[in-house]
């Protein structure tokens, strides 16, 4: 059991070997150095990911090591003089130790990936014990999450949320090397979730909201460049979302859909890929096996939690593309929205002149006149467009024929997502909650 007591060994332990780096790994031509925390796995003891590299190339091994075995926990204070003679030692040798294996210039046990490493009889209990937290905690978290957006929360997220909080210091250490982590609407799970407040009352609807973003997404994961981030995506309000989205903020700010539609089953493709790749240089590492190993034992829950939410009525539709974004699921009725490859491009070569071309005003005019008529496709199609362009030109009538068509749809919440966010799109920053 990881009790207070053994936390604090291995804090000490971990902070000894990090100085010990610090004041002896730098030589004239090597440097041996962990760019990771080191972190515990109960089987091994204290374990770390160790570089050796050349000071002038950058170039060099690197491996899992056992820092601290488990036994020897309770009193380290042996194993240091060994490893700080290795360490000395390395001056002598040069960038010829580059050459070596280094388990041997370190004299350290390195691990090697398997399932049974990550065999934890008591890290499974913790998984348990956050699962049956946060599905326990899903009634109450959807009524603050419909209650500040209007939007009903999938079952899943509940799973999501159970996975990041059993997580181990080494699956943490995984999620850092797959560049995905937690936030958005996932703080609602967290611990006082319910009951965190806005920096000055900003709404929550902000939080984790791009200026493209489209209002149909709600974000939940962060990625790893550019602003990547994840989130549910609404086609309606009525219904649970049908996809996951990502966009690259500060980037080209286009939002695609995933073809995952779970939380879960996103970061468990994202592990795959790292096991697939036949052109990475490295294999993947202790840390992207751990992951892997927690992703697949909460894989049933996720699909239970996909179950007992039952159908969703825009899973798997096909998803027309407009310019800057994937457009939500329609219905016949609502018009035409103008969605050929054609039409689009035809469209993006007008919106990107310095005044607004009279081809432009006609198409403004015709969704107005659409959405008297009850029609509101073709207005939606160019408020989503001109709110992902975020023009000067358009600004005002992005969000008139936005919110015309998602009332003439009636998808409010929606509506009201696209006001609160254009009232603070200036906003410096994207997470409004308070941080204790």
């Amino acid at each position: 059991m990881d009790t207070p007591e053994k936390r604090a060994l291995i804090d000490e332990a971990a902070t000894r070997f990090q100085t010990l780096l610090d004041e002896r790994g730098r030589q004239p031509a090597v440097t041996v150095s962990s760019f990771r925390a080191p972190y515990y796995l109960p089987s091994q003891g204290l374990c770390a990911r160790v570089t050796l590299y050349d000071n002038s190339t950058y170039q060099g091994p690197s491996g899992d090591f056992v820092v601290v075995p488990s036994a020897a926990l309770m009193d380290p204070s042996a194993l240091w003089p060994a490893l700080e003679a290795k360490l000395v030692a390395l001056e002598a040798r040069g960038v010829a130790a580059v050459a070596d294996p280094l388990s041997e210039t370190l004299g350290l046990a390195e691990l090697v990936p398997s399932e049974e490493l990550f065999a934890d009889p008591l890290q499974e209990a913790r998984r348990r014990a956050s699962l049956d937290k946060m599905l326990s905690r899903f009634d109450a978290v959807s009524a603050q999450f419909r209650a500040h957006f209007a939007l009903r929360l999938p079952r899943w997220m509940a799973v999501l949320a159970a996975f990041v909080d059993s997580a181990s210091d080494l699956e943490r250490l995984g999620l850092e090397s797959i560049g995905r982590g937690p936030g958005g609407a996932l703080g609602y799970f967290e611990d006082g979730g319910l009951e965190r407040a806005t920096i000055n009352g900003l709404d929550p609807r902000l939080e984790m909201r791009f200026r493209c973003d489209p209002p149909e997404m709600v974000s939940f994961l962060w990625g790893d460049s550019d602003g990547l981030h994840y989130g549910m995506f609404y086609d309606d309000p009525a219904d649970l979302p049908g996809a996951i989205v990502y966009n690259w903020a500060r980037d080209s700010a286009e939002t695609w859909a995933a073809e995952q539609t779970t939380g879960v089953s996103l970061l468990a493709a994202r592990v795959r890929e790292r096991f697939t790749d036949q052109y990475r240089e490295e294999e993947p590492g202790v840390a992207e096996w751990a992951l892997r190993a927690a992703l697949r034992w909460f894989a049933e829950a996720d699909r239970r939690a996909v179950d007992e939410d039952g159908i969703v009525r825009y899973r798997g539709v096909k998803r027309e593309s407009m310019l800057g974004a994937v457009s939500a699921a329609l219905p016949k009725t609502a018009g035409n929205p103008r969605l050929s490859r054609e039409k689009v491009e035809a469209r993006q070569l007008e919106y990107r002149k310095k005044r607004t071309p009279k081809i432009v005003r006609e198409w403004i005019a015709e969704a107005r006149d659409e959405l008297a008529k009850s029609k509101p496709a073709f207005a939606y199609t160019l408020g989503r467009e001109l709110h992902w362009l975020d023009s000067d030109l358009y600004r005002a009538v992005s969000e008139e024929l936005l919110v015309a068509a998602y009332e003439a749809l009636g998808r409010r919440a929606l509506a009201d997502i696209l006001r609160v966010h254009v009232a603070k799109r200036d906003l410096p920053m994207v997470t409004v909650f308070e941080r204790g």
